[in-house]
């Protein structure tokens, strides 16, 4: 490959097939005179290739969860497709959709000519096509197909290891598992060719894990091969576990009865309602498919295309999950609630060190004051962004934080979310449309649904997300960042004053459609690995959040087996309010102005300073500082210097990066701030070796930074000096 480097690294990772087909539909469309095509053309073009493929049956990425086809994809959800692998293309490709305008950089711009162009075109054609071959073996089509073609020979063959096992175990559920109406519910997906010996009927389960986790239980969806691999039956199918508590005989009538009584409950359209069994099948065959409720056959050579085949699955899903809905149905009738403990001013610190006392008999360990620092956040704000590198604990402590204040996943007021590297929505967190119109709803909005109950608005719920910057954060969660700004006191029908938000989603109920929003009794809090498979945050997100590194590694921190010995702490149901905002802008919380304007003035001698790299803060930052910093005067938990440390750490050091001598100045000019006494670093002495800063910077002595009024924040200072000699490069972030 005689192609340039930059553009010969284009092909060692890979995006689906986004990123081979960009690159082609902008070749396709390029103006050889500027190196650049009109956006909309490109974007056709990409759209092209897909609605085609789509409408000649073969296999394609899946769309957005939102889209219910290629062909049907509007301009707003094919922008949102193109930011993928415009993103991995970034260091290739400029865009700027406002102009209408898709560019090559010119420095890549620079090195390209026909010969090179022409040899992009082949190799991304090359890629793609090998992409595409592996798509088309791996369609689901192809795999039945093949089981149906190749069992009958495997039959008489050793069973061990053998390729034909693996596309039933491990192949097909790994393709069912990437279909989207399976990403916001719980199923477990498994496959299988018998063992030790071959099965007579090979099949593939779909398991809701709300009624059962094991084929011998409940019922489920299930592919089942048959006895002589002439075809598939996509079936819903009860277990014969009736045959195994109750007899073979009196078993299978009770069997029979159960799967009559499912059938009346299920409205399915192009599926027969009717068992399996024939009249010359084996009897314990027989017994196997007598459980059958529903299904719809495929012949072997007559399996359809990728998108019938999802779309019958869908259609057997949403009954199979109405079904599943109804078994496990919450009572309506009224629930005795715990009673939820109001936490006065005083009584904070206390509360607070119970909490602590509570997640450290659970085995954990975490520094000093970092409980109270976390409350103060959460306080401060409904989203926190706990970030540093894997292994610290962060996931633990949103959990064990919950638990101590009575909020777990047992009662619904702990959810922990895994953010995938595909989120490029918000669908996967709120919800979609599904082929029929009906609203799915993501996980998210499942919780806040619940919060929202008018008998859970005293319980508070909290709301992980894990890893959350594995996929651009930006991407999918940009709106609710923006609904958190709308935050604003009103009063309900007792004239109690509560905080709500703009509308997240409308939700149809029987009573009519309802707004909901984001309640008062709701925190997020999301985990970060800041490390090179993650994505960077944007001011947007770091302006909305307090960030709490966690990056302090003490391994000789072992547990203390004497705590064990101590009488367990007792979890307390807080009221939500222990958590909530008290104060929604700077005025309300007038009472504290006068206390708050030493920090205040700080504070603007702080965004002078930033304003040389472009980095200074708003208003919003300023009245979050000022928040944390009232609380933490409310309830005296913290130094007021260590609290204003702890803020400068959190919403202003997070911004800084970059490799310029601005950023230089900027941090030694932040440094000397942070000193006791008026000292005066100089950011050109900060490579002579015999000089205080370099010292300070470069030393090892861990007593340097002791004399320091913001110990914290110089210590950070300093690192990111060090980085940015080291690096060329500085940000926050250890990685």
């Amino acid at each position: 490959m005689t192609l340039p480097v930059v553009l010969q690294n284009l092909f060692k990772q890979r995006n689906k097939t986004y990123k081979m087909v960009l690159i082609q539909s902008v070749l396709t469309n390029l103006d050889l005179s500027t190196g650049s095509a009109s956006y909309t053309k490109v974007r056709d073009s990409f759209a092209s290739f897909y609605k085609t493929r789509e409408s000649h049956g073969l296999p394609v990425d899946e769309p957005l969860s939102e889209m219910r086809s290629w062909g049907e994809a509007t301009i707003g959800q094919l922008n949102l497709v193109l930011d993928s692998p415009i993103l991995a293309l970034r260091r290739v490709l400029d865009v700027e959709r406002s102009a209408d305008l898709i560019r090559f950089r010119a420095d890549v711009w620079e090195q390209m000519n026909e010969e090179v162009i022409h040899e992009l075109q082949t190799e991304a054609q090359r890629e793609l096509d090998v992409d595409l071959r592996t798509m088309e073996t791996v369609s689901l089509k192809s795999l039945f197909e093949k089981v149906l073609q190749e069992y009958p020979t495997a039959k008489i063959s050793a069973r061990g290891g053998h390729p034909i096992a693996d596309v039933i175990s491990k192949r097909i559920p790994a393709r069912l598992e990437s279909f989207n109406f399976f990403r916001f519910n719980e199923y477990k997906i498994q496959g299988s060719a018998g063992r030790p010996a071959w099965a007579n009927m090979p099949w593939i389960a779909i398991m809701d894990t709300r009624i059962t986790e094991t084929t011998p239980k409940g019922y489920y969806i299930c592919y089942i091969f048959s006895a002589d691999s002439n075809a598939v039956y996509l079936t819903l199918k009860h277990s014969d576990q009736p045959l195994r508590e109750y007899g073979k005989e009196f078993g299978r009538n009770i069997l029979k009865e159960q799967v009559g009584q499912l059938r009346d409950k299920i409205q399915l359209e192009g599926f027969e309602k009717s068992d399996l069994v024939q009249a010359d099948e084996r009897y314990s065959d027989s017994n196997y498919l007598v459980g059958v409720i529903a299904h719809k056959c495929y012949q072997k050579g007559q399996v359809p295309d990728e998108q019938q085949l999802k779309k019958d699955l869908f259609d057997l899903v949403k009954a199979y999950k109405e079904l599943v809905d109804q078994k496990v149905g919450v009572d309506d009738s009224p629930q005795p609630q715990p009673e939820f403990r109001n936490i006065q001013d005083q009584e904070v610190k206390v509360t607070l060190s119970g909490i602590a006392q509570f997640i450290k008999q659970q085995g954990f360990s975490y520094p000093e004051f970092l409980i109270e620092n976390f409350f103060l956040s959460l306080k401060s704000k409904p989203f926190v962004i706990l970030a540093g590198i894997s292994g610290t604990g962060k996931t633990k402590l949103v959990k064990l934080f919950a638990e101590a204040v009575g909020a777990t996943s047992e009662n619904g007021q702990f959810e922990l979310i895994p953010v995938r590297p595909d989120w490029s929505d918000p669908s996967d967190l709120i919800g979609y449309r599904d082929l029929s119109g009906d609203f799915v709803k993501g996980r998210l909005t499942e919780v806040l649904e619940r919060a929202s109950k008018p008998e859970n608005q005293f319980k508070p719920y909290f709301i992980c997300l894990d890893e959350m910057n594995l996929a651009r954060v930006e991407h999918y969660f940009s709106d609710l960042l923006s609904l958190m700004e709308t935050q604003e006191w009103i009063e309900d029908d007792n004239q109690t004053k509560r905080i709500t938000t703009g509308k997240v989603v409308t939700l149809p109920c029987e009573e009519g459609d309802i707004d909901l929003c984001i309640p008062e009794n709701v925190y997020i809090i999301g985990t970060v690995n800041m490390d090179e498979t993650t994505h960077p945050f944007s001011k947007k997100v770091l302006d909305r959040a307090n960030t709490i590194e966690f990056n302090h590694i003490d391994l000789t921190d072992m547990y203390d087996f004497s705590i064990g010995d101590e009488e367990d702490v007792e979890v307390i149901q807080v009221h939500q309010s222990f958590l909530r905002s008290d104060y929604l802008n700077i005025k309300d919380a007038q009472d504290y102005h006068p206390y708050l304007r030493a920090s205040v003035e700080k504070l603007a001698k702080v965004n002078k300073i930033l304003e040389q790299i472009n980095a200074h803060v708003g208003y919003r930052i300023r009245d979050a500082i000022c928040f944390y910093l009232t609380y933490n005067k409310r309830f005296e938990l913290l130094d007021e210097s260590d609290a204003f440390d702890i803020q400068l750490c959190q919403k202003i050091l997070p911004r800084i990066q970059g490799s310029s001598q601005s950023v230089r100045n900027t941090l030694v000019e932040l440094l000397n701030l942070t000193t006791r006494d008026i000292r005066k670093y100089k950011a050109d002495h900060l490579m002579e070796e015999d000089s205080e800063l370099y010292n300070l910077v470069f030393g090892t002595d861990e007593t340097r930074f002791d004399s320091f009024a913001y110990k914290q924040s110089s210590q950070k200072i300093a690192f990111m000096l060090r980085r940015l000699e080291e690096d060329g490069f500085t940000s926050f972030w250890l990685a």
